[in-house]
């Protein structure tokens, strides 16, 4: 037993691996996906989840920061939160619990249409938002901080397909490029 070249696994090291999915659990609900800093109100989500300061996000689309990692290429990508806040806690509006702290955050969602969040069977009833009666369908509800993505990467294809964004606003048709306009006035000369 030993002696042979193999890895023994030490307690230390199991303990100290899931400390830190912990933490990394915790951060994802208090801390911005995109500058790092604690999140404070106005808080934005985009189509896969992830969360924001929108102050954050207005310096990435004006310029003042840059990122490689982030899908947001406009303002119509992001949904605004309206959840009732309390710190770094995270309360559903009906149950009035910390769903992250009670429910590890797994079923908690955002309807996008009028901004309230929770846990998806205490918020969402029949389609109608319980807090204002709003629709609550599936191409209004996002699952925030999803552990898999494919459930909202089909919620953007059929919102692209309608000709939508993340946030229930049109897409921008795409403007013509110099060379089509060129092909056209070469049309009209000759």
């Amino acid at each position: 037993m030993g002696n042979d070249g193999g890895s023994v696994v030490k307690r230390k090291d199991l303990v100290v691996k899931s400390v830190r999915e912990k933490v990394d659990l915790g951060d994802l609900w208090s801390v911005c996906s995109l500058s790092g800093r604690v999140l404070e109100d106005p808080v934005v989500s985009d189509w896969q989840g992830k969360l924001y300061n929108k102050e954050a996000v207005l310096e990435l689309l004006i310029g003042e920061r840059s990122s490689d990692t982030c899908d947001i290429k406009s303002i119509k990508d992001v949904a605004e939160l309206n959840r009732t806040f309390d710190s770094t806690l995270w309360v559903c509006p009906v149950s009035r619990l910390d769903i992250v702290k009670e429910g590890d955050g797994r079923h908690v969602v955002h309807i996008v249409t009028c901004g309230h969040c929770g846990e998806r069977e205490a918020v969402v009833v029949g389609e109608k938002c319980v807090v204002c009666g709003s629709d609550a369908s599936d191409l209004t509800v996002v699952p925030l901080n999803p552990k898999s993505l494919d459930r909202v990467k089909s919620r953007l294809d059929h919102l692209k397909q309608k000709g939508l964004t993340h946030s229930l606003a049109k897409s921008r048709k795409r403007r013509r490029t110099s060379q089509t306009k060129s092909k056209r006035l070469k049309d009209y000369v000759q």
